[in-house]
């Protein structure tokens, strides 16, 4: 069925079927698969890190992959299947034990596996960055009530969310070279945001679940368009917080 359906679309199935499994075989460990306050609670008390909202493994995948964004297909090529679970494996034994061998070997790694082992590891997450409770609402939400809910999200939630477009953004910046637009990146990074197994049934139709796919893509679109005005209060809120309420006159009876 999917042979039928133009090549953007069927990619998009695809992508939110493969990333849906792949989430769902997750379970918590020492780094995949443990919340992001968990992993913030690991680096303040091994590290005394308290200068960061955003989990240090977390930090330094998106750092090395900044110096890899000009790789061709970066987020798209699959890279290396054994190197990337050897480079999983390594981050899943020895980030607490010997996190300075696992730095070097990221600055080691490609820009391709690195990638894939940020992506995996963001899919592993119990709670995705948005939220179970706010997803549904980003889902549905038009591009200027983004920072709204983005000011709404737990502050572990926000920061990760904002490293994530943070790179992507930095990413799509080198499209000329790395051929990945914002209309590709999104849609690679859009199952980490809205979780396919939160949003799609197994009972959908196929227009429901393609519709849902493009829908996440357009509004991870949004979020990475508007990214640098996610993170404050907008000056209109500030404004009609500071106006005085009207005086309701009284009325005096004689």
């Amino acid at each position: 069925m999917l042979a039928a359906l133009p090549l953007w679309m069927a990619k998009l199935i695809r992508w939110h079927y493969v990333e849906n499994k792949i989430a769902v075989c997750f379970t918590e460990g020492m780094v995949f698969g443990v919340a992001l306050e968990t992993l913030l609670r690991k680096d303040m008390i091994l590290w005394e890190e308290t200068w960061s909202s955003v989990p240090s493994v977390l930090r330094a995948l998106s750092s090395a992959l900044c110096a890899r964004t000009k790789d061709e297909g970066l987020l798209r090529v699959p890279g290396n299947k054994h190197k990337i679970e050897a480079l999983c494996q390594l981050i899943e034994r020895q980030w607490y034990e010997d996190r300075s061998s696992v730095e070097a070997a990221l600055r080691r790694a490609t820009g391709h596996d690195l990638a894939a082992v940020f992506k995996r590891l963001l899919r592993s997450l119990p709670q995705p960055p948005l939220t179970q409770e706010l997803m549904r609402l980003f889902y549905h939400t038009y591009c200027r009530v983004l920072n709204l809910l983005v000011l709404l999200l737990p502050s572990e939630q926000r920061a990760t969310l904002r490293e994530i477009l943070r790179l992507v953004r930095e990413i799509v910046a080198m499209s000329d070279t790395n051929k990945m637009s914002e209309h590709n990146v999104a849609m690679i990074i859009a199952p980490a945001l809205f979780p396919p197994s939160l949003l799609i049934k197994q009972s959908d139709s196929l227009e429901t679940q393609l519709a849902t796919a493009a829908n996440s893509c357009h509004v991870t679109e949004a979020l990475m368009r508007w990214c640098d005005r996610l993170w404050t209060v907008p000056s209109s809120c500030l404004l009609a917080s500071q106006r005085k309420p009207p005086q309701h006159r009284r009325n005096h009876h004689t």
